[in-house]
């Protein structure tokens, strides 16, 4: 594994998301981006929604400045900026549900058909032969890609809950990678994983953080990677 690591991204990747948690967090209180605990969410007091933003900034800032990732992805992120665009909307003047799922489905649609990153196996999942979708695939990556939006969104009500989950992902696709042989594309999960680090300090207030929420991005990344 050691041989795969590259770890200026990574300490790019933890810096840059740090410094923009610290920075943003008086910019939320003042522009209205804050959560306050209701009947779902259970988190302690109100904190800041920019955990995405920085988790999201600080992936792009490390992908440029090292190249690790931005070559091979530039509509990646252009589906994850519109994923934190609709979070910031959504947290500041609660879209409705109808217009949400629209801007879910077209975000989907980028990763599936601009960016041709789509499922097209399951493999041999019921013991019955490969089980391929050929141009069905991308329907099928779309309703994946929507599903697992609205999920992550859905758990998001517990401070650590969402990021820890983001975090088991991540890992596992890592796992998944080197157990394949495919260790020289661990860097991108893992790049994820160095900026949610400092959101999981703020959202779970280790000692010397405070709060800070909204993790919309993740289940774009988690599900490109």
């Amino acid at each position: 594994m050691l041989a795969y690591l590259n770890f200026i991204p990574l300490f790019t990747a933890f810096f840059v998301a740090l410094i923009l948690l610290v920075v943003m967090t008086p910019l939320a209180h003042q522009f209205g981006l804050v959560d306050q605990p209701n009947g779902r969410k259970r988190h302690a007091g109100i904190v800041p929604l920019t955990g995405g933003v920085a988790i999201f900034m600080a992936v792009l800032v490390a992908s440029v400045v090292t190249d690790v990732w931005m070559k091979n992805n530039p509509l990646f992120f252009t589906a994850s900026a519109f994923i934190v665009l609709l979070g910031m909307l959504d947290d500041r003047f609660e879209l409705s549900a109808k217009g949400r799922l629209m801007c879910q489905f077209g975000v989907a649609s980028i990763m599936a058909w601009s960016a041709q990153n789509y499922i097209t196996s399951l493999g041999n999942i019921f013991g019955t032969g490969a089980l391929s979708f050929e141009i069905l695939g991308y329907f099928f990556t779309v309703i994946c890609v929507v599903g697992v939006i609205n999920a992550f969104n859905m758990i998001d009500g517990i401070d650590g809950l969402a990021g820890g989950m983001s975090l088991v992902v991540l890992l596992t696709v890592v796992g998944f990678l080197l157990a394949s042989g495919n260790g020289a594309a661990i860097m991108e999960p893992l790049i994820i994983v160095a900026a949610i680090v400092p959101f999981m300090a703020f959202n779970l207030s280790w000692k010397g953080f405070k709060g800070i929420k909204s993790l919309w991005v993740m289940p774009v990344v988690c599900l490109s990677v």
